[in-house]
Formats: structure tokens, C-alpha cells, sequence
């Protein structure tokens, strides 16, 4: 009885999110839509207009968090590379933004297999201190 109870708390949970995720999509593609409509229409630069696209979608990152959903790791660095785009042609910048973000791109992976390695090989002590 008591699993019965808590399998219907994890489907009405699941629910919840499901309808919360759709609502929250629904709310940044109209504001992403009104956003753009404003730039336009109020001839912004194309650095205001990215710079406040990357706030809508770090925004959404952000609330996704506070709601308890699951965050997403493309998004968070499309809203970044959209704000430090806007901000560096606002500055206007004379070094291309592109092969920094292509070093960058090189640099992170590098740093997630070092960790990986390193997991892996304490996790080899582990075992080895175990007897297994």
C-alpha cells in the first residue's frame, strides 16, 4: 500500500514537472519573440539583441534551477557565448571572438577527460585497496 502511495507521488512529481517545463518553454519562446520584435522595432544593434537573447536563455537556466528542473549545459553556454558576443561587438573589439571560442571549445573536453581519468584511477585504488 505504501509503495502504491509513493509510485502515485513520483508520477503526480513527474506530472508537475512536465507541465511546469512546457509553461516555462512557452514563456521564453514568447519572450525571445517579443524581445526580437522590440530590437527591431526600436532599431537596436545587433549587440543589444544578442546580449539580451543570451539574458533570456541564462534567465531560463536560472529559473529551471530554482523550480528544481533539470538545467541544461548547451543552452547556459549558447546564452554565454551570446552575451560575450554582444558585449564584444558593443566594445567593439578588434580581436575575432571566433578563435577564442574555438580555444575554449578545445580546452573544456580536455578538462572533463583529465577528470574522468582521475575518477577512474582513484576508483582503480579503490578497488585494489578492497581486494576486489
Amino acid at each position: 500500500m505504501s509503495e502504491e502511495i509513493i509510485k502515485n507521488g513520483q508520477n503526480e512529481s513527474k506530472s508537475r514537472k512536465k507541465k511546469l517545463n512546457q509553461k516555462l518553454d512557452g514563456m521564453i519562446w514568447g519572450l525571445f519573440f517579443i524581445w526580437v520584435g522590440i530590437v527591431f522595432l526600436l532599431d537596436f544593434s545587433w549587440s543589444i539583441g544578442l546580449i539580451g537573447i543570451g539574458i533570456i536563455i541564462l534567465g531560463e537556466q536560472v529559473v529551471r534551477g530554482h523550480f528544481k528542473l533539470k538545467t541544461q549545459g548547451f543552452w547556459i553556454t549558447v546564452g554565454l557565448l551570446l552575451v560575450a558576443g554582444g558585449f564584444w561587438r558593443l566594445c567593439d573589439v578588434e580581436i575575432s571572438l571566433f578563435p577564442i571560442v574555438l580555444i575554449v571549445i578545445g580546452v573544456v573536453p580536455e578538462k572533463k577527460i583529465k577528470r574522468i581519468k582521475a575518477s577512474n584511477q582513484n576508483l582503480q585504488e579503490m578497488l585494489v585497496m578492497n581486494g576486489t
